[in-house]
């Protein structure tokens, strides 16, 4: 008989940043890598039981500051964001904050901003014919270099060659 339980919204993001931790690990093979990754897959499955044993874990009482902070940063990664923002959007300090986002998200609030930045940038290279600097500002950065810098570190690759690799041929 197959175990079968749901996840709120913040259980799903823990879920979530557990396996983009794993694959990450995965991907750029560094030191130690295997081992790594094995004690991810120890924490998703202690988090799973946990959740299997009582469906509100984690602590509920600020899930809802942790997720309406957690969309604000989502729903506006292309703007410069501050640390006052969050807090006045989130009604939680800072420390709580930066706790807050490690623990849901796998990062720290603005690295996670980041990350919102670049899967929005490989969604645009693929989906639209924009040039690269109208990408770049369209998701919150006033100079294309960085924004090709920041690319290359977080993909490894430029985001014309990333282009050139995954966009699809024009049917005619």
């Amino acid at each position: 008989m197959p175990i079968i339980f749901n996840l709120n919204k913040m259980q799903l993001f823990e879920v979530r940043a557990i396996i983009e931790n794993m694959q990450e690990e995965t991907t750029n093979m560094h030191l130690g890598w295997a081992s790594v990754t094995s004690s991810y897959l120890f924490q998703l499955l202690i988090l799973l039981l946990r959740i299997y044993n009582d469906p509100n874990y984690p602590d509920t009482a600020n899930q809802n500051n942790s997720v309406k902070l957690i969309k604000y940063v989502e729903k506006n990664f292309n703007k410069k964001l501050t640390m006052q923002d969050l807090i006045e959007n989130g009604n939680m300090s800072e420390s709580t904050i930066l706790r807050t986002f490690k623990r849901i998200t796998g990062y720290p609030p603005f690295e996670y901003q980041m990350r919102q930045r670049m899967y929005a940038a490989i969604d645009k290279l693929i989906y639209t014919d924009w040039d690269i600097t109208q990408i770049a500002y369209d998701i919150g950065f006033n100079d294309s270099n960085y924004f090709s810098r920041c690319f290359k570190k977080f993909i490894n690759m430029t985001p014309r060659d990333y282009r050139a690799k995954y966009k699809p041929e024009k049917q005619e």
